[in-house]
């Protein structure tokens, strides 16, 4: 698949997956928003999938960090 292909199939967030998603996550166990981006994540995953239950078979953790001077 070349680059003009892949920009093409490209399609909208499906609205529909996402205020499933967001229904479920009024409905889970926690205080609303407690997982904070977590949950923002899970909505717009559900948008690009099209699925509430999305399962991530390949995890990975990426650390940053930086010098920023606060330390000083």
């Amino acid at each position: 698949m070349d680059l003009n292909e892949m920009i093409t199939s490209i399609q909208p967030l499906d609205e529909a997956a996402m205020a499933k998603a967001r229904e479920r996550q009024a409905q889970l166990a926690k205080p609303p928003g407690s997982l904070g981006r977590l949950e923002d994540f899970s909505v717009q995953l559900a948008g690009i999938t099209g699925k509430i239950h999305n399962r991530i078979e390949k995890k990975h953790l990426l650390v940053f960090a930086a010098d920023n001077g606060v330390v000083a």
